[in-house]
């Protein structure tokens, strides 16, 4: 009667090891290695979406910063990289609910997640910190 105790404890200890393995591994974040083509900024108020900034490769392996939202064309110059700040996101979050930063990246490797294989592009939404990471035309990891 002991050993069935100890040994159905063990096989329950087991099966929740490798079920919490396997959540383990479909919850863990797919790091995306690719270069940079474009950066955004979009800034939320209701169901209104509007786009403040977007930083684009341009031929010269350059970028170019097109400033939308014309309230903060002063922060952000012509070409060349984009940093915010938490004060500027702060700035903007009195004009807007929410904001949103955006990269596309034409990967490295696959990324499983969505579906795209070595070579394509997608956008992934990514927090700040990210956001000031990584610059157009550089390989960045996301």
């Amino acid at each position: 009667m002991k050993n069935k105790r100890l040994l159905r404890g063990i096989l329950v200890l087991v099966v929740v090891l490798a079920v919490l393995s396997v959540y383990k591994l479909a919850l863990s974040p797919v790091i995306i290695e690719g270069v940079v083509g474009h950066r955004a900024v979009e800034g939320i108020k209701g169901n209104t979406h509007s786009t403040i900034l977007v930083s684009t490769a341009t031929t010269n392996l350059n970028s170019e910063v097109l400033v939308l939202d014309k309230d903060y064309e002063v922060f952000f110059p012509e070409k060349g990289d984009v940093f915010i700040n938490k004060s500027l996101e702060d700035k903007m979050k009195t004009k807007y609910d929410k904001i949103r930063y955006f990269v596309s990246v034409r990967v490295s490797s696959r990324d499983p997640v969505n579906g795209i294989e070595k070579g394509w592009c997608n956008s992934y939404s990514i927090d700040r910190s990210e956001f000031n990471k990584v610059q157009v035309w550089e390989q960045g990891k996301i």
